[in-house]
Formats: C-alpha cells, sequence, structure tokens
C-alpha cells in the first residue's frame, strides 16, 4: 500500500530520494508533515467498470441492491458527499472571513497546506497525490500505458501528477478547460516536457466550454482517433 510519501518519491516528506549516483544539492527542505492519508476503502476501483455498469452507477433512477454495496450504491453516497461538502463552501463564504484568516484556517483544514506546490504547476497535484494514496488510483502503472482524460482541468496540475507517476513513459493525456479571457493564470501552463504528452482541446468553437454539446461531441471524438495514433 503506498502512501503519499512513497507515491511523490519521499522517503519522507522534507527528503527526496536519491540514487546514490547524484550528488544532494542545497535547496530549502519541505515541511514534514506527520499525516497519515485514510483509506477510503467504498471508493476503491477493484476492476475496471463496463459501459454498462457505468452508466448504471450513475443513473439516479436506479434502485440500489440491497444484497451489498455495489457500483449501484455508489452514486447516492457521492451525492451525499458532494452535497457535504457545498455546504461547507455555502458556510465559509458566507462567514466573509478575511484572506489572512482563510489562509490560516486552510492550512489548518488540510495537512499538506505547507508543501505547496512542490514541483508541479499549483497545488491541485497535491490534491490529487492524495487522493491516489487514498484510493490507489494509480496501481497499475507500470504495468500498462496509461491514458486519460483531464476535463476542465486547466492549469493542469492532475496532469502533471499522473505523467509524473507513469515517469513519463507510456503515457498519453488528453485536456480540455474552458479558455478565460485576460486571466492566462487560469489557462493550461503544462511545461515543455509534457508538451508531447498531453493533448489540449478547446472544443468546436475554441472556448472549451463543456456546457457547449458541440464541444462535449468534438472532445469525444478526438480522444479515440489521437488513442490510435498512440
Amino acid at each position: 500500500m503506498d502512501t503519499m510519501e512513497q507515491l511523490l518519491g519521499f522517503s519522507s516528506f522534507g527528503k527526496r530520494k536519491r540514487s546514490n549516483q547524484t550528488p544532494p544539492k542545497d535547496r530549502t527542505k519541505a515541511v514534514k508533515v506527520d499525516y497519515v492519508a485514510e483509506q477510503i476503502d467504498f471508493l476503491q476501483a477493484h476492476s475496471h467498470l463496463t459501459l454498462d455498469e457505468l452508466a448504471t452507477t450513475f443513473d439516479t433512477t436506479t434502485t440500489p441492491s440491497t444484497e451489498s454495496t455495489t457500483s449501484t450504491d455508489l452514486f447516492p453516497l457521492l451525492i451525499e458527499a458532494l452535497e457535504s461538502v457545498l455546504d461547507a463552501k455555502t458556510r465559509l463564504h458566507d462567514a466573509r472571513l478575511s484572506a489572512g484568516a482563510y489562509r490560516e484556517a486552510r492550512a489548518l483544514a488540510n495537512p499538506w497546506e505547507a508543501l505547496g506546490r512542490w514541483k508541479f504547476v499549483n497545488r491541485s497535484a497535491m490534491k490529487m497525490a492524495e487522493l491516489d494514496a487514498r484510493l490507489h488510483l494509480t496501481k497499475s502503472i507500470g504495468t500498462r500505458d496509461l491514458s486519460f482524460v483531464d476535463l476542465c482541468g486547466a492549469p493542469g496540475g492532475f496532469s502533471e501528477y499522473l505523467v509524473f507517476r507513469a515517469n513519463y513513459e507510456h503515457v498519453r493525456g488528453y485536456g480540455i478547460s474552458i479558455r478565460v479571457r485576460g486571466s492566462s493564470h487560469l489557462d493550461w501552463q503544462l511545461p515543455p516536457s509534457m508538451h508531447d504528452l498531453v493533448s489540449i482541446s478547446f472544443g468546436a468553437d475554441d472556448t472549451g466550454d463543456l456546457y457547449r454539446q458541440e464541444n462535449m461531441d468534438h472532445f469525444v471524438q478526438s480522444v479515440p482517433s489521437s488513442r490510435r495514433e498512440y
């Protein structure tokens, strides 16, 4: 069972694993985090769902199974979790905290906050690392090629983490996110080393807006086409 430290390549937070041939460099150490991510058993996928099983999982008209917890029971659990998160966000917004108080509360609520974004484009990569540690999302990496799609993922931290976990080999990603005119920090900011590994689309109308059906269709059609090339 990989911990978040192992997934990111740390022997412990604040000390990166190094080979014997690589001399250590003087640099500021990351803050050590004494927190073990709790496993989320009911969300861990032990096998890939078929298209029919996936459709059933997200069909709100399906009656949940009473025999055992299966994929058909997943959607109500996700709805409950989402409603809890949205309620917490609403109460946080209504509190009208100052910027300083907000940052302090965020640091207390998130044990990984002190790590910042580490080597990635932003902190979303660290969020993906925690999800990976808790859900074993990348446990099959190394045994087969990896492909993924990143919806509304700019500036690209989620994609960057997955490519990092695959060691930049045998991996192909496909991303789409809305263009925000005048806000370059919200656009894709993937490093040059990833430009050949993650294909970015902005849909049929070049806006990246996934609320528009033509952009959804364009992206769905473009991914299998690119996948065959890979």
